[in-house]
This record gives structure tokens, sequence and C-alpha cells, in this order.
């Protein structure tokens, strides 16, 4: 092990107590079962964040980002739970069934020793933290999870980092040019990107989309997707080599979505997380 293990292994221990004791709290209120708040996907050096959304008039979903990463789609009465690494993070919030798709960013900072609530208006995408006594308070009434699989893992201090950028966000529907929110995002991916130059070899982009329409067509969208934000990151000074991949439909992180069948726009909406470009940073050291 490394020469800082008793450090680390009391530092681990110590987080792992604070996050359970947090969660369980957060999921004996909230009616949520134990063994979901502890299979959370928070790695050893990354902090609790739950964001939830209250009841309201709106039926439309929202999609919460966290540093450009999908977390969770939620309906009014829902909520998700992630692990954020110690600091500052991005949270976005974004319409879904809107023709504008209007989205909300704020900058929040992890605490120490506590976990942060983030609360979303029922009837919009206005958002703030609260404090866990306003939190636990609502949460007693909300038991709905997010309707999509949480594969967003914060990496602290950890050779595996994937980025995760919802493609509605980056692209028009059925395009692969990037839009000017696109372009947002992924500018301040090459900004973090260039402070990891020593530690990074390469990049894979993989592109995916929905199941909806022809599987050819998806296959063919997702590698157009994934090829035009290579094309960006190398345009804006990206000296990284870059492979690109498209898989189409065939890794979907939604679930849930067949009760929409009827309903086209609550379909497409649903679907909306499995729209995404994944990009995989790959260590010098493997």
């Amino acid at each position: 092990m490394k020469k800082n293990f008793y450090h680390r292994f009391t530092k681990l221990l110590f987080l792992q107590v604070v996050f359970f004791s947090s969660f369980n709290a957060y999921a004996q209120s909230a009616g949520v079962p134990l063994s979901a708040a502890k299979n959370a996907s928070v790695n050893k050096e990354a902090l609790p964040v739950v964001i939830y959304r209250e009841y309201g008039e709106s039926k439309n979903a929202v999609t919460a980002y966290i540093n450009g990463h999908v977390t969770g789609v939620l309906l009014p009465g829902a909520y998700t739970q992630v692990g954020v690494c110690q600091g500052t993070f991005n949270l976005s919030i974004q319409e879904q069934k809107t023709e504008t798709k209007k989205v909300e960013t704020q900058k929040f900072a992890t605490k120490q020793s506590e976990t942060t609530y983030i609360k979303v208006s029922g009837d919009g995408i206005a958002f703030r933290e609260v404090l866990p006594t306003e939190a636990l308070q609502d949460l007693k009434s909300i038991k709905v999870t997010s309707n999509v699989i949480n594969r967003f893992s914060a990496i602290c201090k950890s050779s595996e980092r994937i980025v995760n950028l919802g493609a509605d966000a980056l692209f028009a529907s059925n395009g692969s040019d990037i839009s000017p929110t696109g372009v947002a995002q992924l500018n301040s991916l090459i900004a973090d990107l260039k402070t990891q130059m020593n530690e990074v070899s390469g990049l894979k982009i993989i592109g995916h989309t929905d199941s909806l329409g022809d599987e050819r067509y998806n296959e063919a969208l997702s590698l157009a997707r994934a090829s035009s934000v290579a094309r960006y990151l190398g345009k804006q000074g990206l000296s990284l080599p870059m492979e690109t991949e498209g898989r189409g439909e065939r890794e979907p992180v939604s679930v849930g979505c067949d009760q929409f069948k009827a309903e086209r726009s609550n379909m497409i909406a649903c679907l909306q997380p499995d729209r995404r470009v994944v990009i995989e940073l790959l260590d010098k050291q493997q």
C-alpha cells in the first residue's frame, strides 16, 4: 500500500461514518431503504449531495447535471443522490419538455462531514441550497427516486476518469453540430483537461443515442456526435490523441420509460439521459 496508508485509512473510515450516518438519517426520514442510501455512487474521497424537487403544479421533468454529468431526471416529488469531490461544483437544472429547454447553473461547495441538500422548484428550474432541517422535513414526503440509473461517480483521486455530457445540451435534435450551450460545456472541460495534461495520455470519446428511430441511423448519429466533439477539442488546442466510437442505442441508462410508449413527448423526455457523449480519460500509467 501507499506510504500514507494509515492517514488515508483513518480518513476513509471517518468519511464512511459521516456519509452513512448522514444518509441513514436522510433515508429514515424520507422513507428510503437504507440499502439504497448506502449504495450511493460515492468513492472514498467524495461527499454526499442530495438533490430533490418539491411538489408543484408542473408535470414536466427536469434534468440535473453536476459538472456536466447527468445525475438525475426529476419529476416533482422526486430526488437523486450523488457523491461529489470536496470543494466547489456546478449544478445545472434544465427543462425537458419545452422548446427553449432553459437551463440554470449555480456553483455550490461541499462541506466536510456534512451532506449538501439542494431543493428544486416544483414549477420550474429555480433551485437553492437548504439547511438539513428543512431538507429532512421535506424529504419525509418524497419517496420517489430519479428514473435514471445514476452512473455518475465522483473521481477525486483515482486513475478511472469519465466525463458524461448530455447530448441535448451539446447538439440540436438529430444533429451533430455543437450548440452554443455545448460550446460552453466543452470549453469548461478543455480548461479542466489542460490542467491534467501530465496525467492523461489520450481520450476515448463515445457517442450514445436513445432507442427512438432507426438503429443504423442512431449508430451513425452517435459516431458523428463523438467525432464532432473530438474535432472541437482539437481545434481548441487540446493536443491529446483521441479515439471516437459510436454505440448508438446499445447502452441505455434510463429506466421505466416503457410506460410512456403511447405518449411520445413524455417518452422523448424520459429517454433524455440516453442521449449523451462519454469521454474516457486514459491514464498515462495504464
